[in-house]
């Protein structure tokens, strides 16, 4: 009996022992395997990235339980039944004893039924106008402030004053689930293009996009690239997803906090620096970065609206 008891004993040792060491071999900065790989440890998350050529654990990023809201009951208020009212019965004459004449039968007088009083007639209220501002963000022609969800399913987190930039008002980027579990890691383009038809401005990066993927296409470089991967993304059922610029970029960084998980490493931008290099940020620093054409990074799509 005794040494049943100390083979469990060791046995469960053994296990919360092991179970230890795998929490503790995932952590940020830690080496992982695969690129996209998610390990869920003391309620963060952790994601598998390539920074440099090597494969690290991202920051991680604490996840939430839901709370399931209660709706309270509606009241039932109860509706008076009215009394009805009771007529008094006249009384008899007292006749006199000494009388021969019977004494007469009192006659009762009947209650008088009410006359039914026919309802009023409803008055159809109007259906009150919809205005812009009582629409929500993720509406056609709604009105929006940062941090919303915009129509496409991302989050808004720039607001065009006037029209300096465009006939657009809002930037929304995509939800860090845009491409499952984590950003898509791809490069730029071919090593060498054969002219420069981007800009670095805000608003320039539809364009830019449109503009890379024909210039890409002429090179005869894979479609896996960094203008065609955001351009083919489909949120919220839209078609105009694009590439930031590289201004454009540089707004994201001011909101990162806003785009959920992102990699603390370099992402492309729309905005070409030479035949062969072109603009990226590192999200995680604010540090912009020509990089190569054809090196791996980061990529997460915006649209304009609005």
């Amino acid at each position: 009996m005794f040494r049943r008891v100390l083979v469990l004993a060791i046995s469960a040792a053994l296990f919360i022992s092991s179970t230890s060491m795998a929490q503790a071999a995932v952590k940020t900065g830690a080496t992982c395997s695969k690129v996209g790989k998610t390990s869920t440890v003391n309620g963060k998350k952790y994601t598998c990235i390539k920074v440099k050529k090597k494969l690290v654990w991202s920051k991680g990023v604490i996840v939430k339980k839901p709370v399931a809201k209660v709706s309270p009951s509606p009241k039932v208020t109860p509706t008076a039944t009215p009394k009805p009212t009771a007529s008094a019965s006249p009384s008899a004459s007292p006749s006199s004893t000494s009388s021969a004449i019977p004494n007469p039968i009192p006659t009762v007088s009947s209650t008088p039924s009410p006359s039914p009083t026919s309802a009023p007639s409803a008055t159809p209220t109007p259906s009150p106008t919809i205005s812009s501002s009582s629409l929500g963000c993720s509406s056609a022609g709604g009105n929006c402030v940062v941090g919303d969800t915009g129509p496409g399913g991302g989050i808004v987190f720039y607001v065009q004053s006037g029209t300096t930039f465009g006939s657009w008002k809002y930037l929304e980027v995509a939800p860090p689930t845009w491409n499952g579990d984590a950003d898509a890691v791809v490069p730029f383009c071919s090593p060498t293009l054969t002219s420069l038809v981007t800009s670095v401005l805000t608003g320039k990066g539809a364009t830019n996009t449109s503009a890379v993927i024909t210039q890409c296409g002429t090179e005869g470089a894979d479609s896996f690239v960094a203008a065609k991967v955001a351009s083919n993304y489909r949120g919220g059922g839209k078609s105009d997803w694009f590439l930031p610029s590289k201004e454009e970029l540089s707004l994201l960084f001011d909101k990162r906090n806003m785009m959920g998980q992102i990699a603390a490493a370099p992402y492309w931008s729309s905005s070409q620096d030479s035949l062969v290099n072109s603009w990226a940020m590192d999200l995680g620093t604010g540090v912009t970065s020509s990089e190569g054409n054809g090196i791996d990074r980061y990529v997460r799509p915006i649209r304009a609206f609005g």
